[in-house]
């Protein structure tokens, strides 16, 4: 009787643990393979991108911040050209213990039309892994944007759940390039 359970057991596992898998070696390709499940000391040190450290205080919180900072021109995981790129793991001293942290991707482009192209290639093979998907749009704009448009994806990995937000704003001057963010946090 155990060993049907136990059979049982893995027939039905099996195929969430490969889903999990798949899902950390998107995210992980998706960030230039820095190894997301791991602490920022470990996900840094198993990277060949090299960082360099800042660290900044937050009065309000009486917290302080560290922020580990690379660029890049390259990205897989993109299919249009990049004319810039960086990758920012963020975490402030508080949360260490916690092991709580943010990864965020900003990738510059040429055209508006090669930043939309990958806003939503990108958001939408995660919104099949999604337990809930969030799109705000601000078409108010203000002296620098003419509209922002932010779409969260929450997938539930493992015991934790992961925040992937996908944002851009159209720039009033095309001078500033198209940017999109990526952010990567649970």
């Amino acid at each position: 009787m155990k060993k049907i359970i136990a059979v049982i057991l893995v027939v039905l596992c099996n195929p969430i643990l490969h889903a999990q898998d798949n899902l950390n070696k998107e995210l992980n390709k998706l960030f230039l393979d820095l190894k997301l499940e791991l602490v920022p000391d470990k996900m840094m040190k198993s990277s060949n991108l090299k960082f360099e450290k800042f660290v900044r205080d937050i009065p309000d919180f009486q917290d302080k911040e560290t922020i580990f900072l690379t660029e890049f021109t390259e990205n897989k995981a993109v299919k249009s050209k990049i004319v810039a790129g960086e990758i920012q793991i963020i975490q402030r001293e508080g949360n260490i213990k916690q092991g709580i942290y943010r990864v965020v991707q900003d990738l510059k482009f040429q055209t508006l039309e090669d930043l939309q192209y990958e806003y939503n290639r990108l958001s939408k093979q995660y919104e099949k892994l999604a337990r809930y998907i969030k799109t705000d749009t601000n078409e108010d704009g203000n002296e620098y944007f003419i509209n922002h448009i932010t779409k969260t994806i929450t997938i539930k990995d493992k015991l934790k759940s992961i925040k992937l937000d996908f944002s851009y704003s159209v720039p009033r001057k095309k001078e500033t390039g198209y940017h999109l963010f990526i952010s990567y946090s649970f």
